[in-house]
C-alpha cells in the first residue's frame, strides 16, 4: 500500500497535531502512516484514540536521537510496532529532559547573539520540542536581520545557527545506538536506522559512504537492527541506491518516509505519496 512511515506531528517538532495530520495524509492517498515523533510516544496514544479513517492503516513509530560512539557523529533510529516498557519510559523522559534543557541553552546562547528567544512558549507546548520551534519564533523575532544574512527559513536558520560548530549550537543527551536498537527489540518493536546516508554526511559518490554505511549498519545488526531507510526525502537518488545496496548485501528490510515536519516550510513540508511499502513486518511481534 502506498505509505509513509516517517513523519513528525506537533508532539515533537512538527506543526500539524497527529490527527491532523493522519487525517491530511489519507486525503492526500497514503493508506499507512507512522508517525515517528521525536524522543516522544504521546503521538501513539492520541492516535490511537482518534476516529481515523477505517481504511487509513497506522503503525505505531517512534524516533531515538542516538550517538554512534564509532563515528563520533549522532544518528537517528526508528521503532515501529513496539510497546514500551518501564525502562523504555525512562528512556523518554530523559530524552525529553535533555531536549526541553537543549532549548533553554540554545535560547540563552541566541540572546546573547541579539536574538531573544523566550523559550517558555515553546516548553509549554510539551512534548519533545526541537529546534525548528526555536527557528520559527527566531524568524518571527529577527526577520528583517535574518533576511540581511540570507536566511529565510526554517532550514537556513538551523544550519546557520544550530548546527554543530554554528554560534548558537547547544548539544543534548542521546541515547548510543546500539542501546536504542536494543531497546526497541526489547519491547516487541522494529528498529530501522533512518536516512543512514544523511547521518553519514558522506557525498554519495564517495566509495568511503557505502563502506561506512555497511560498516556501522553491521555494528547496529548485531545490536538487531532490522532495516534502513533508503528512500527518504533527504536522501539522493544515489544516496537512496547505496542504502539499497548495502540494505541487500545485509539482508535488511528497507522503509521510506518523508521526515515531514511542517505543511509550510518548504524543506519538510512534503509527503511521500508514491512508495508502495508492506507494513506486515512491521506490525508482528520481534
Amino acid at each position: 500500500m502506498l505509505a509513509d512511515l516517517h513523519m513528525h506531528s506537533s508532539c515533537s517538532d512538527g506543526r500539524l497535531p497527529p490527527e491532523e495530520l493522519a487525517r491530511r495524509c489519507h486525503a492526500a492517498g497514503l493508506r499507512g502512516i507512522s508517525v515517528t515523533d521525536h524522543d516522544c510516544w504521546d503521538q501513539n496514544r492520541r492516535l490511537a484514540a482518534a476516529d481515523l479513517p477505517a481504511d487509513l492503516r497506522w503503525v505505531p513509530g517512534i524516533e531515538l536521537s542516538t550517538f554512534h560512539r564509532g563515528s563520533g557523529r549522532g544518528f537517528h533510529v526508528l521503532g515501529y510496532g513496539l510497546l514500551p516498557d518501564a525502562g523504555f519510559e525512562r528512556d523518554l523522559a530523559r530524552l525529553r529532559g535533555a531536549r526541553r534543557e537543549r532549548v533553554r541553552g540554545i535560547a540563552e546562547s541566541l540572546s546573547r547573539l541579539g536574538i531573544p528567544v523566550d523559550p517558555e512558549p515553546i516548553l509549554a507546548t510539551g512534548g519533545s520540542p526541537g529546534k525548528p520551534a526555536i527557528a520559527r519564533a527566531a524568524l518571527a523575532l529577527a526577520g528583517e536581520r535574518l533576511r540581511g544574512e540570507g536566511i529565510v527559513d526554517v532550514g537556513g536558520f538551523c544550519v546557520a545557527y544550530l548546527a554543530e560548530g554554528r554560534p548558537a549550537y547547544v548539544p543534548k543527551f542521546k541515547l548510543s545506538a546500539a542501546d536504542a536498537v536494543a531497546s526497541i527489540r526489547r519491547c516487541g518493536g522494529h528498529p530501522v536506522w533512518a536516512h543512514p546516508a544523511v547521518d553519514l554526511r558522506q557525498p554519495p559518490s564517495s566509495p568511503g559512504l557505502q563502506r561506512e554505511l555497511r560498516h556501522v549498519a553491521e555494528e547496529l545488526v548485531e545490536a538487531g537492527l532490522e532495516g534502513l531507510e533508503a528512500g527518504n526525502l533527504s536522501h539522493t537518488p544515489a544516496e537512496a541506491a547505496a542504502v539499497e545496496r548495502v540494505a541487500a548485501a545485509l539482508g535488511l528490510r528497507t522503509s521510506a518516509g518523508s521526515d515531514f515536519h511542517d505543511p509550510d516550510d518548504p524543506e519538510t513540508a512534503r509527503l511521500l505519496l508514491d512508495v508502495d511499502q508492506d507494513l506486515d513486518w512491521l506490525t508482528k511481534a520481534s
